[in-house]
């Protein structure tokens, strides 16, 4: 398929590569800066952004749905645009004028302090003067110019959050609550998550480009470090747990009522986007967590265990691993993917490059996707098996045996 593709004012048609019938964003954008010759650019700039023609930023999981649905016109920009500078790389940087980047001031000493040296570079970028050809700027190697573009732009990104924070008549509460805590409550997270959107709302319209989003975020976490890392003892994972851990019993009521069991990624939406609950609610189910032991090739169980006495149709081994396990190639869509399968009953979504290469796991049932903190599809199916307990979930008929076994034998 051929599509018109738009960068810096120039336009050009550009063939969108279809790989095993879908439309590949990642093979799209090596075709874009092959057509016109960006690789300097994004040596520079960072990587690519595209858009439709009404200036909405396009993803790798709707690409291939929105070609299919007739879009065919897209511009394509950088996500770290940069002023007009001219760049020049020496080999000893104790010859050139290298700018040397500090940390940037902390928030509540960044008022009185001097300007730092990051500071009076993001100060003289954004002056009038500086946009000509005549401001110089000696990077000592490549990989130096990297750094200091990334410096740069998470040093803007915190000036960006910390004048929006601080503009607002509310926003002292939340830097008082961070100074005492080291954390934020939900109350103040909302708040300030509600002041950042309205104000990104107002700059860049009603749908914020993802470049755009991913700088505000960058900007809180180097505003408020203690909440970059989720899983320290003040991050939002240790505080998601803690809750999650506090409502556990009325969760087991909830599903074992057939009433109110289908909503519970509704009420417990957490599930949806935060790894290891699963496994924390089948440890407080047990008062102590049950682990498979390390054996590698239980598939072949399947060619051992008895017939099931139920009258159903036989099924082969391979057709009882592929309703454990379903492959993904990385960068689909996987709710596009998840209309195609009809499974009721709970199976693992191994997702990446290839079958031998698997980035990530997910648990799917009742077309929920639920993140999975296992690296390897042994203990992803440990949690697979877990999931069923936790949620009150009867086994799959064709595979009853094998998870008898596995439940009875394996598991100790």
């Amino acid at each position: 398929m051929l599509v018109k593709v738009e960068y810096g004012g120039v336009k050009k048609f550009i063939k969108v590569p279809d790989i095993e019938g879908t439309f590949d964003l990642p093979a799209f954008f090596q075709e874009v800066t092959n057509k016109f010759s960006l690789h300097d650019q994004l040596e520079r700039r960072g990587e690519l952004c595209l858009t439709d023609e009404t200036g909405t930023e396009v993803d790798t999981d709707i690409f291939d749905e929105l070609l299919k649905s007739g879009v065919k016109e897209f511009k394509v920009n950088c996500q770290y645009p940069v002023t007009d500078l001219h760049i020049d790389i020496v080999n000893d940087s104790s010859d050139s004028s290298v700018v040397q980047l500090s940390q940037p001031a902390t928030p509540s000493s960044s008022e009185n302090s001097p300007t730092s040296p990051t500071l009076s570079l993001l100060e003289s970028l954004s002056s009038p003067s500086s946009h000509g050809s005549d401001s110089v700027i000696m990077v000592a190697t490549t990989k130096k110019k990297k750094v200091a573009h990334a410096e740069m732009d998470r040093v803007e990104a915190l000036q960006k959050v910390e004048s929006v924070l601080k503009s607002h008549p509310k926003g002292k509460d939340i830097f008082t609550e961070y100074e005492k805590t080291k954390k934020l409550s939900d109350g103040t997270r909302r708040l300030m998550v509600n002041m950042l959107v309205a104000e990104m709302m107002e700059s860049h319209g009603r749908l914020p480009p993802r470049c755009v989003r991913t700088s505000y975020a960058r900007g809180i976490v180097a505003l408020f470090p203690y909440l970059e890392d989720p899983f320290s003892k003040n991050g939002f994972v240790s505080l998601i747990k803690v809750k999650m851990r506090e409502t556990f019993e009325y969760r087991q009521k909830l599903v074992h009522d057939q009433k109110e069991s289908s909503s519970i990624f509704e009420i417990f939406p957490r599930f949806l986007d935060t790894p290891g609950l699963i496994e924390q609610d089948f440890s407080l189910m047990l008062a102590g967590t049950v682990m498979l032991p390390p054996y590698s090739y239980f598939f072949t169980f399947f060619h051992q265990l008895p017939e099931d006495r139920k009258k159903m149709a036989k099924i082969s081994s391979a057709q009882a691993t592929d309703r454990l396990f379903k492959f993904l190639k990385e960068g689909r869509s996987i709710s596009t993917f998840l209309e195609k399968v009809n499974v009721r009953q709970p199976f693992l979504l191994c997702i990446g490059e290839h079958k031998k290469k698997i980035e990530n796991f997910f648990i799917v049932m009742d077309k929920g996707v639920l993140p999975c903190a296992a690296q390897t599809g042994l203990a992803a199916f440990d949690t697979l098996f877990k999931a069923h307990y936790v949620f009150s979930v009867s086994y799959d008929e064709a595979l009853e045996s094998f998870y008898t076994f596995i439940q009875t034998t394996v598991i100790t």
